[in-house]
C-alpha cells in the first residue's frame, strides 16, 4: 500500500495573492488538482494534502475522496507529514509525498520512482534534477555515487551551493522507518524549522538504503513560489497540450497564440489557426477549422464545421 502526500500548506507570501496560490488555475484547472489527477493516473488513493492557513479554503475545494490534513503550526515540511501519522496504521506501507506547488511531475516519473524503491527494497527513494543554474533549490551532496544529505541553499557552503543536482521534492519512505526517523529531526537550521530534508542524512548514518533519481526533464520539478513561476510552468503545461494534440492527428497552425484546457476534447483532422481559444468543457469534432480570432468556452462543435472569427462562442451546439 502506497499513501500518497501532497503538502498544500505553504504561505504563498511570494506570490501576494488573497487566494491561496495552489487553487489558482492553469489551463482551467488548479494547480493542486493536476498533481491529484497525476496520483488518480496511477490508482494511487485515498490522497492526503496537508493544509494550513489555507485550511478551510482547501477543505471547502477538494473533493470529497481527498482527505485534507490541518498542520495548525507551520513548523516545516518534516512536520506537515507527521501531521498524517494519525491516519496512517499499516506499518508495511510507503508514503510518498509531493509539493502541492509543483504541478509538472508526470505519472511516469511517479511510478518510476516507486518501482525503483520497491525494486532496491530502500528506506526512501527521491526525485532529483541537474540544473545549470541551481540557485534557490537544496543541493544533493552524495557520497560514493549514493545521496548522503540534502543541503537547503540558506544553510549550504559555498562548494555545497556549486552542486548542480538539486531536490526535486518528492520522495517515498518505508511508511515505519519515516515515523521513527522524523522524531530525530532537529529545528537547527536557519528558518528553524524541522526539514524533512534532514530524513536522508539519518537514514544514511543509520546504515538505510537510501538512493536518488534524475528527472529525465528537470522542468517537471518546476514549483510555483511567485507570478513569475506561476508563467513559466503554464507555459510548460500549455506546450505539452497542444503536443499531445499534435500527436492525435490535430493541425495547430501557430502554437505561440493558442490556448487549449485540459478538459477539452478535439477530434482528429481538425485545424486550429492562430489566436484561438477552446476553454472549458468544449468538444470538437473530426475535420473541423477554427479561426483565426475565435473563442469556445463549454461548447460543442460537430464534424465538419468552419468557425471563422472575431467570434465567441459558449454554452452552444453547433
Amino acid at each position: 500500500m502506497i499513501y500518497p502526500v501532497i503538502l498544500a500548506g505553504g504561505k504563498s507570501s511570494r506570490f501576494k495573492s488573497s487566494k491561496t496560490k495552489v487553487l489558482h488555475e492553469i489551463l482551467g484547472k488548479p494547480v493542486l488538482f493536476h498533481i491529484i489527477d497525476t496520483l488518480k493516473k496511477i490508482d494511487l488513493n485515498p490522497i492526503f494534502v496537508v493544509s494550513g492557513r489555507n485550511h478551510k479554503e482547501l477543505l471547502s475545494s477538494l473533493p470529497e475522496e481527498v482527505v485534507v490534513v490541518e498542520q495548525k503550526v507551520p513548523l516545516g515540511t518534516g512536520d506537515a507529514v507527521r501531521a498524517v501519522f494519525d491516519y496512517i496504521e499499516d506499518e508495511d506501507s510507503d508514503i510518498l509525498v509531493l509539493p502541492g506547488d509543483a504541478p509538472l511531475i508526470t505519472s511516469e516519473s511517479v511510478k518510476l520512482l516507486i518501482e525503483k524503491h520497491r525494486e532496491e527494497k530502500n528506506a526512501c527513494t527521491f526525485l532529483t534534477a541537474i540544473l545549470e543554474n541551481p540557485t534557490g533549490y537544496g543541493r544533493i551532496i552524495r557520497k560514493d555515487g549514493f545521496p548522503y544529505k540534502i543541503v537547503e541553499e540558506i544553510d549550504a557552503t559555498p562548494k555545497e551551493r556549486e552542486v548542480k543536482e538539486v531536490n526535486a521534492g518528492v520522495y517515498i519512505f518505508k511508511t515505519s522507518v519515516l515515523k521513527d526517523v522524523i522524531l530525530d529531526i532537529k529545528p537547527d537550521n536557519m528558518k528553524g524549522e524541522y526539514y524533512i530534508t534532514d530524513c536522508i542524512e539519518i537514514l544514511v548514518e543509520r546504515g538505510e538504503k537510501v538512493n536518488a533519481y534524475p528527472l529525465k526533464e528537470s522542468e517537471e520539478m518546476l514549483g510555483i513560489n511567485t507570478r513569475e513561476d506561476y508563467e513559466k510552468v503554464f507555459r510548460v503545461m500549455r506546450d505539452r497540450v497542444l503536443k499531445e494534440w499534435m500527436d492525435k492527428g490535430v493541425t495547430i497552425m501557430d502554437k505561440s497564440t493558442t490556448y487549449i484546457e485540459v478538459e477539452v476534447e478535439i477530434g482528429r483532422d481538425t485545424i486550429i489557426y492562430p489566436m484561438v481559444y477552446l476553454m472549458g468543457k468544449t468538444k470538437i469534432g473530426n475535420n473541423v477549422k477554427i479561426g483565426p480570432m475565435v473563442i469556445i468556452r463549454d461548447s460543442v462543435i460537430k464534424d465538419n464545421e468552419e468557425i471563422r472569427g472575431p467570434k465567441i462562442i459558449e454554452n452552444r451546439v453547433m
